[in-house]
């Protein structure tokens, strides 16, 4: 059987001699190389000018313009004739294609009208949703149609100033439905377009001005078509926008 022997007291203070010696000499190296390293601290010249931070670039005019003619929530209301023609097929698998069922308007006159709300962002472009309404006729045969749309105003010729910012263009990109059916049998669908396609690209003149309110003439190119029905037209008459902003359009 082993039993431990404990360390005797010259161990202990042979130990703690042993470790009192190299603290002191890290202490001695520590505080030798700090002392090197720190370079003697020479007296401040409060005479010499602190150097100002550099001024921030100013921003280009057209970002901080302030809006001139058109800002803020818009309404616009546009109604005129439309003359065009249409022709297709009932809305009706076992019809379409088949000459027997074919139908053309030939020329035919009517109406629109549209309107939008939206955002003029800038003195030169509105983002805005819409729809429309409206008929043609043509002898004994009469069409209707009603849709929706998205609706784009742009003003390109706005930088060159004067009378130049009140002209613009129009883009109506949405879907629409059109019936076209005899006078004497309303119910009774010659034409049917079901879902189709709407696009409308027009050009007017705003210069007429009232309080908010900014009006004129236009002219437009509208198509609606899709594979029953196909139906172009040309579209004029007279537009009135509303723009909640600038608050003073002096």
């Amino acid at each position: 059987m082993c039993v431990a022997r404990p360390p005797n007291i010259l161990t202990w203070i042979a130990l703690a001699l042993l470790v009192a010696t190299t603290s002191v000499a890290r202490a001695d190296g520590t505080e030798a190389s700090t002392d090197e390293a720190a370079p003697a601290a020479g007296p401040v010249d409060l005479s010499e000018p602190v150097a100002a931070p550099p001024a921030k670039p100013d921003k280009p005019d057209w970002e901080t313009a302030l809006p001139e003619r058109r800002c803020g929530f818009s309404f616009g209301l546009v109604t005129g004739g439309m003359l065009g023609a249409v022709e297709g097929f009932p809305n009706d698998a076992e019809k379409v294609d088949r000459e027997a069922f074919f139908t053309e308007t030939g020329f035919a006159g009517g109406g629109q009208v549209s309107n939008w709300f939206g955002i003029a962002l800038t003195d030169w472009f509105t983002f805005g949703l819409g729809g429309h309404y409206g008929a043609l006729v043509s002898g004994d045969l009469e069409t209707s149609f009603w849709g929706g749309n998205f609706h784009i105003d742009v003003f390109p010729l706005y930088g060159l100033g004067g009378e130049w910012r009140e002209v613009g263009l129009n883009l109506d990109a949405g879907v629409s439905t059109m019936t076209t059916s005899h006078v004497d049998d309303p119910d009774t669908g010659l034409i049917e377009s079901g879902g189709a396609s709407r696009v409308a690209i027009g050009a007017y003149y705003e210069g007429f001005r009232w309080w908010k309110l900014s009006m004129g003439p236009f002219a437009t190119f509208d198509q609606l078509w899709s594979t029953t029905a196909y139906r172009p037209t040309a579209w004029l008459g007279w537009r009135t926008a509303f723009y909640v902003g600038p608050y003073d359009n002096d």
